[in-house]
């Protein structure tokens, strides 16, 4: 009867222990275990919002429903760009006389037929007087077109025989640039010939007697006036119809 005893104390010396020291199977490891992984890991992300739209009429207090309707039926106007030419920068034109001209804001009007791809507007000739060197311009403030022609390309006698309001069919849009407009009228130098020929064909107010160049006012592939000098009077004599 010995053994009970033994067994007994054994008991009595483990059962006021924490626990942590516990008989353990043969083998078994006195280490901690390892931590639950699954407990300490970060939460998943939570699920994105799709980005709210301006029409997102799940939050109609978010936009104007009327604004946005605005903007649908009217969109924003094209910006259009004018082909003018400063004064200063034309090529040929006197120095005097482009100056004369960019002091008053004025600017010469590219037009759509280019005279094989020349600058165009500025024309030479012997307008007013046989055997004289005029100069004769096209140009246009913000409203306005005017015909001037200064004689002997000097400033001391100038004569604006042509001014008139700009409507908008003198600028016509390029139809391989819908952003650039160019300018619908040209002026040209033309002779006997030509003033005879469209009096002929057209009829209109009889020429007098040609004997120096006259100045066409041409509305490109519509009509166009010439102004020939006479007499202190500029004439206005039939054009292309």
């Amino acid at each position: 009867m010995v053994t009970i005893p033994l067994l007994l104390c054994s008991l009595a010396c483990t059962s006021g222990d924490s626990g942590s020291d516990k008989v353990r199977p043969p083998g078994e490891s006195s280490a901690a275990p390892a931590p639950d992984t699954a407990l300490n890991a970060p939460p998943p992300p939570a699920a994105k919002k799709p980005a709210r739209r301006a029409w997102d009429t799940a939050a109609p207090e978010s936009f104007d429903v009327q604004e946005l309707n605005r903007k649908r039926a009217e969109p924003e106007p094209q910006k259009i760009d004018t082909m003018r030419v400063i004064p200063t920068e034309y090529p040929g034109l006197p120095v005097n006389i482009a100056a004369w001209l960019e002091e008053r804001g004025y600017t010469i009007p590219q037009c759509y037929v280019p005279e094989n791809g020349k600058h165009s507007n500025v024309i030479f000739g012997d307008f007013k007087e046989e055997d004289q060197q005029d100069c004769a311009v096209l140009v246009t403030d913000s409203n306005r077109m005017k015909l001037i022609v200064f004689p002997s390309s000097l400033l001391s006698s100038v004569e604006v025989i042509v001014d008139e309001e700009i409507e908008p069919y003198y600028w016509r849009i390029l139809p391989v640039r819908n952003n650039v407009s160019l300018f619908s009228y040209k002026i040209q130098s033309v002779g006997q010939e030509y003033i005879k020929t469209h009096y002929e064909a057209l009829g209109g107010p009889e020429p007098p007697e040609i004997n120096h160049k006259a100045i066409n006012l041409y509305l490109v592939e519509i009509a166009s006036t010439v102004y020939y000098y006479k007499d202190g009077i500029w004439l206005q004599l039939q054009g292309a119809d």
